[in-house]
């Protein structure tokens, strides 16, 4: 093991210009996709203002607050499907914004880190005539009416870190609306608004010009829209997906399981159970305004505020991360299961810690890891089960699916979008946006989604690999190839149990900082969420019908975009007399003879040759050393371990030992085309970049750099060159590293890159910060 002799940061800072060095130590860096203004349609009722009146004559105590804002949201259960509102901007986010935004200014700076109360509920947490003062602001007129992903998270900290004394209450459950995490508002009001009077599920199908009956849509009466309750197969307009999964969410979606906070705690992460018997499924926000009630009540009892105040100040989510830290940073032994999440037999609140800041080492695998019998796991679960304990739910969800084996219906579903081949087809339908995000947003998703992902793992204890495509990204450069739509990686089987059984359905919000960030986390954490979510059939490594090769999926709640995670397992596909394809037994005696590829044509019908490959694969099968995933791609526990240490998008992750046959057996020529689609890769600067730049340059030589920096329509890819050079570069040492030296990089968690991309919900925000602030 070997250590690289650098400092992140300085190195970092030195590869930018000034302009964008102070724009990445003024921001965060993250990515995740924006959300837009929203125009509140409420219509005040005579009723709710008398007892608007009636609240502001009463004193404003912390109780008070609580059950107005409790009553409010009763008396508007018809009126929130308006509520937050909003048409979704059509202009994207580009690198060229990043760099015209400047120097921010430390006012801007402040005010872009908080989080303000939604204006329909502001209107009556304070009296009249405090709100007149309030919405004469320019928070109020200009802000007030956005949706922030922030808030939410921020809420339910501030509400755990005042409930905390001394020790973590496992009972301890929040309350939970989609409504409150996610935009889904503006999606709904885009086809809302096209329509004069309600839109019935007739009304959407003219709408959107569909031909076909849409078998999951509903009419409710009173309602004044058309409600989904499942997917739709049928390829539609962006538009039309984007209501479908909208309102489906909205509506129709169970919450998650539980919300864990990855970074909140030193080296760990907190995880809270929803309370689902609070938490609304008709597109309500009563969670929302409850929480904001109580988060209201503890800044008023701690700083002495008034109401308008603590309205008026806005949330810090930063200060709310601050204070769990501080308090719970000595609670760990008083947690149950800490370490060791196996032995959690209830969904309790808890802190779960398997990270470490010490330097990574070699992974060592053992085949036990990738063994699975479904009958005996069912035997054993059905010992263990209580009434309502993990066990339980996971045998009950493991014997629903059983029931219908082997004829697994398709779990995972994306959204495909009509005249449009391939379009929305990395979206999960519930979750899709847009399929036009620029490459800066999609990149950015990405980028912050595999760091979360890579995050929670060694947070969680789970054994996890690049793979595929994100594999042969990492190879290159050690970044997600710009054109990739999702991010590949692999599991162990006994990994893939406890993600089932300890965290399917967990809704993570990463506040994780790396060194560099510290100042202005603030403007960086709980910009998004991601949904883990496993398919019900994970259990049956056969591939069947072929819907369900994907076992699990790590979802982005703000775009769609998602990680696949799919399972290695030592099954009876991998026997030398077994069924397969032809592209999977060519691929399979690749793995047998790495020289197979060059001599397939010679020796396909060699009985001496098919004899030794034989030999091989009976040898490995019987060593119960041969692995497979449900799509049928094999691997040998000798080429997977040990996992190498490494850094991916700026952060810890592993690989497999034999990265290099594993890519060369599944892409060809993937190690050595220096071209791919509109891409090319450019050696000097170590970066695919498209073809368009200095077409006639295939290298990337001082009259391509001058391009680059003199011409604006080149502005993505000199930002890209200055923001992720320094890794590239630590990325390249470390390469040589592994091929000359045969070792590896022992990384420390302060190693680790800060994020590269601003996120683009925050360079919007902000860039709306400084029109006001600075220019105003």
């Amino acid at each position: 093991m070997l250590s690289l002799p650098r400092s992140p940061v300085s190195a970092y800072d030195e590869c930018r210009s000034p302009s964008l060095r102070s724009i990445y130590s003024s921001l965060a860096i993250s990515p995740t996709t924006m959300y837009e203004r929203r125009h509140c349609l409420l219509k005040k009722a005579p009723s709710i203002f008398n007892l608007s009146r009636k609240i502001s004559k009463v004193k404003r105590s912390g109780w008070t607050l609580l059950f107005a804002i409790a009553a409010i949201a009763l008396c508007f259960q018809s009126h929130w499907t308006e509520l937050w509102f909003g048409a979704r901007a059509q202009d994207s986010i580009s690198a060229k914004d990043l760099e015209d935004l400047g120097t921010v200014s430390p006012g801007v700076k402040s005010f872009v880190s908080r989080s303000f109360f939604p204006s329909s509920m502001v209107e009556y947490l304070i009296p009249r005539r405090d709100l007149q003062v309030y919405s004469s602001t320019a928070y109020y007129q200009h802000f007030s009416m956005d949706y922030d992903p922030r808030l939410a998270p921020s809420l339910w900290l501030n509400v755990f870190g005042h409930s905390y004394s001394g020790k973590i209450n496992p009972r301890f459950k929040l309350p939970f609306s989609w409504s409150s995490w996610v935009d889904f508002d503006s999606g709904i009001e885009s086809a809302v608004n096209q329509v004069e009077h309600k839109l019935t599920c007739g009304a959407f199908k003219r709408l959107y010009k569909i031909d076909h009956e849409l078998t999951r849509c509903e009419d409710k009466r009173g309602k004044k829209m058309a409600k989904f309750v499942g997917y739709q197969t049928e390829s539609l307009s962006g538009e039309a997906r984007r209501y479908i999964g909208s309102s489906y969410m909205k509506f129709s979606a169970p919450p998650p399981e539980r919300v864990m906070f990855l970074g909140v705690i030193l080296e760990g992460a907190l995880i809270i159970p929803v309370d689902k018997t609070r938490s609304p499924s008709n597109g309500d926000l009563f969670d929302l305004a409850e929480l904001s009630g109580l988060y209201i009540q503890n800044e008023m009892a701690r700083s002495g505020l008034s109401a308008f105040d603590v309205i008026k100040e806005g949330v810090s989510h930063k200060r709310q991360v601050a204070m769990v830290s501080r308090k719970v940073s000595g609670g760990f032994e008083d947690t149950a299961g800490i370490g060791a999440p196996e032995n959690i037999t209830t969904d309790i609140t808890r802190i779960v810690s398997h990270e470490t800041t010490e330097a990574a080492d070699l992974v060592h695998l053992t085949k036990n890891e990738f063994f699975w019998d479904t009958n005996a796991k069912l035997t054993e679960l059905k010992v263990e089960a209580g009434e309502l304990d993990l066990d339980m739910r996971l045998l009950c969800a493991m014997e629903r699916e059983l029931a219908i084996a082997p004829n697994f219906t398709k779990y995972f579903h994306e959204a495909p979008i009509s005249g449009k081949p391939g379009g929305g087809h990395h979206f999960d339908w519930r979750f899709f946006k847009s399929a036009q995000l620029s490459d800066y947003e999609r990149q950015a998703a990405l980028h912050r989604m595999t760091r979360a992902w890579l995050r929670f793992v060694e947070t969680a204890g789970l054994r996890s690999w690049l793979a595929h495509g994100t594999l042969l990204g990492w190879y290159w450069n050690g970044l997600n190839m710009p054109w990739d739509g999702d991010v590949d990686v692999q599991i162990t089987m006994e990994s893939l149990y406890k993600l089932a059984r300890e965290y399917n359905q967990t809704l993570v919000v990463d506040y994780t900082s790396t060194k560099g960030e510290d100042s202005t986390m603030a403007l960086n954490a709980a910009v998004g969420s991601y949904l883990i979510d496993v398919g019900p059939s994970f259990f049956s490594r056969l591939r069947t019908n072929g819907e369900n090769t994907i076992d699990a999926r790590f979802i982005d709640t703000a775009t769609g975009l998602y990680v696949d995670i799919t399972a290695l397992a030592f099954t009876d596909a991998s026997q030398p007399d077994g069924a397969m394809t032809k592209a999977n037994r060519r691929e399979l005696n690749a793995l047998l003879d790495e020289n197979f590829s060059g001599r397939e044509a010679t020796l396909r019908n060699d009985p001496a040759y098919q004899n030794r490959l034989s030999s091989v694969h009976s040898e490995l099968f019987s060593r119960q050393e041969l692995f497979n995933c449900r799509n049928n791609h094999f691997y040998a526990l000798s080429e997977l371990s040990p996992l190498v240490p490494t850094l991916f998008e700026g952060v810890r992750s592993v690989i497999p030992r034999q990265f290099e046959p594993m890519l060369k057996r599944e892409y060809k020529r993937g190690l050595t085309n220096l071209e791919f689609d509109e891409y090319q890769f450019k050696p000097v600067y170590r970066l695919w970049i498209p073809k368009t730049v200095c077409p006639n340059d295939r290298t990337g030589g001082e009259e391509c750099g001058k391009r680059i920096a003199s011409r604006r329509t080149n502005r993505d890819t000199k930002v890209e060159l200055m923001i992720t050079g320094a890794y590239v570069e630590n990325h390249y040492r470390e390469k040589e590293i592994m091929r000359m030296k045969q070792s590896f990089v022992g990384y420390r968690k302060v190693d680790e890159f800060p994020c590269f991309r601003v996120d683009p919900w925050v360079i919007k925000r902000t860039k709306k910060a400084i029109e006001l602030l600075d220019k105003g």
